[in-house]
């Protein structure tokens, strides 16, 4: 049985001291949750207690979001004029894109801008913030470039003016502290009662992870990860929140204008009729958030780092070794306005923050038994590198990958490039699946964790994926988790956290009637994914919509349907590194 203390040797980063982000925090209580259903129930769970609290002048709730859907609006089209003052309307834009509906809350059926609304309205306010990403780059001519990703955009615009029009303009800050070529993928709830000293009945709830809150995420075929932590590490992620708020205000603010110029775009409600949507600024009056102390609480085994990615900001006046001049990205990012950030302070004075790469270096390097990671990207070839070496230092280490792209998307850019690199010497399609790598798609649903777990003592829950962008360039926020329970035994017993999510995880890849406590056992359970790496029986299968794929792979077209046809047929396009890189930018780099 190994110590908390080598634990803490093997896998956390070290500690600075001086209350730095990265400091070791113990005696946390961490609650894993596997799909938006279970994780949204428990939010609202906050939610009601803040409510059900009148009295109470030190209540919060403090939220960001990658995607942030709070109104019921079709799939029609979204018209979304200039973006700011000074940008002609000739830069208008419509696209048709179908946009996840609104949030309910899975416990009442209510919408989350309803409770958000009345969370505010009560006579002792509750201190109700959120601070979706929204990009000043993608919002104008750049928009053409990732159609998606503007109307996501969009609809978090259109989502903060209602919000504000029902409460007031300060509940919302836009996070528009991204690099230009990147996002703020966090997502994060913060909730409480206190104020600037600790009290008796003062608490603080964290919840991180990849769920945001849109409607689909509560889909049976939406597969996500969570996790909800008490204790000194959700101090921590508040800072994290205050940092972003407190430093977003010190921007010019800029106004996001929508439904205005000449295309004629409007934006419809449920009954088709508009919606008087007109310009977002991107906060009202200037009210930080202010500190708080960490707080205890009982029971608490875990030991948790808080890890972030934050980018720096590297700008050329000219060409760049990655933009040449002339290029087509190279004009639209130089017609931008303020293409060029102003550097993070909270992000190391402008140094940017890689956090969870190093952390996820860190931990692949001491993986013995088994490394499993369950994601939506899988594209990160610097990635796939360092498990391959750590293979060749464990020859008996297992891999197990899990993934399930958006049937309606191809699949992550450069995935088949970075994935091959596990076994680098296998030959080119017809392929093999290696003896110690598992591979498997799970058809029919989007997988969209972030999760790694290796040996069932150390997991990683939130944000950043398997993606360079996640590594460098992106916000992302994730915690590194790891248990003073140390317990091989029964499943009544006592089970360390990584534990009990992989079991929680691989129960929902398997066939029906399988539950997590089936999968105690790491030995025999690791049978779903090779017969070969047990030699007893075992009695439990994966689930039909599970298909182990060969590597290398290559995966097919799209079929009418949205699934995909034989995902070993090289009908993909030949990898292009400067593809590659424009779709998974380097914020270490020069631009």
């Amino acid at each position: 049985m190994t110590s908390i203390t080598d634990l803490i040797s093997n896998f956390f980063l070290p500690d600075p001291g001086n209350d730095h982000s990265l400091q070791h925090t113990a005696n946390n209580k961490v609650t894993c949750y596997t799909n938006g259903v279970d994780f949204y129930k428990d939010v609202q769970v906050e939610i009601e207690k803040l409510r059900n609290n009148p009295n109470s002048t030190k209540r919060y709730f403090y939220m960001t979001a990658y995607e942030f859907g709070l109104l019921k609006l079709p799939n029609q089209k979204i018209g979304v004029g200039s973006v700011w003052n000074t940008r002609p309307a000739s830069y208008n834009n419509i696209v048709d894109f179908q946009i996840p509906g609104a949030l309910a809350l899975p416990n009442s059926g209510s919408l989350l801008i309803d409770y958000l609304a009345a969370l505010w309205k009560q006579p002792n306010r509750v201190d109700v913030r959120v601070m979706p990403w929204i990009s000043p780059l993608l919002m104008t001519v750049a928009g053409s470039m990732s159609t998606e990703m503007w109307a996501k955009n969009a609809q978090s615009l259109i989502s903060v003016r209602e919000l504000r029009f029902r409460t007031g303009m300060d509940i919302a800050t836009l996070n528009i502290l991204s690099h230009p070529l990147g996002a703020m993928h966090q997502k994060m709830i913060i909730c409480g009662v206190g104020d600037s000293t600790a009290a008796p009945g003062d608490y603080m709830v964290a919840f991180v992870s990849g769920i945001d809150p849109v409607s689909n995420r509560l889909d049976s075929t939406w597969i996500d990860a969570g996790v909800r932590v008490e204790g000194p590490a959700a101090h921590i992620v508040y800072r994290n929140f205050r940092d972003l708020w407190n430093e977003a205000q010190t921007r010019p603010n800029q106004e996001f204008h929508l439904n205005t110029g000449s295309t004629g775009g409007v934006v419809l409600d449920a009954d088709n009729n508009p919606i008087p949507v007109d310009q977002v600024a991107v906060y009202g009056k200037k009210r930080p958030v202010p500190a708080r102390p960490a707080l205890t609480v009982a029971n608490g085994t875990q030991s948790v780092q808080v890890l972030r990615t934050a980018p720096t900001m590297n700008f050329a006046e000219g060409a760049s070794d990655l933009l040449p001049m002339g290029s087509l990205t190279q004009q639209i990012l130089r017609w931008a306005l303020d293409y060029k950030a102003p550097p993070l302070q909270y992000a190391n004075n402008g140094q940017g923050l890689f956090e969870f790469n190093a952390a996820l270096q860190k931990a692949i390097e001491h993986a013995n038994k088994y490394i499993y990671i369950e994601d939506q990207g899988f594209t990160s070839q610097e990635i796939m590198q360092w498990i391959a070496a750590r293979m060749q230092v464990k020859p008996n280490l297992k891999v197990i990958m899990v993934y399930g792209g958006n049937p309606y998307e191809l699949p992550s850019y450069g995935i088949t490039q970075a994935v091959k690199l596990l076994a680098p010497t296998l030959p080119t399609p017809p392929a093999i699946s290696p003896p110690n790598i598992a591979f498997w798609w799970r058809g029919g649903s989007y997988v969209h964790s972030k999760v790694v777990i290796i040996d069932d003592e150390w997991c990683s829950v939130g944000s950043a994926n398997i993606m360079r962008r996640s590594q460098y360039t992106d916000g992302e926020l994730a915690l590194s988790i790891l248990d003073t329970i140390q317990s091989s035994g029964t499943p009544s017993n006592p089970q360390p956290f990584a534990k009990l999510l992989r079991r929680a995880l691989w129960a929902r890849h398997c066939a029906a009637g399988v539950t997590p406590e089936n999968l105690n056992d790491i030995d025999p359970a690791l049978k779903l994914w090779d017969a070969n790496w047990y030699a007893g029986s075992f009695a439990y299968t994966l689930n039909t919509a599970m298909e182990r794929c060969a590597i290398p792979f290559v995966f097919g077209d799209p079929t009418p349907t949205g699934g995909w046809s034989n995902k070993n047929r090289p009908t993909q396009p030949p990898y292009d590194e400067k593809e590659y890189n424009a779709r998974m930018p380097d914020s270490r780099k020069l631009y």
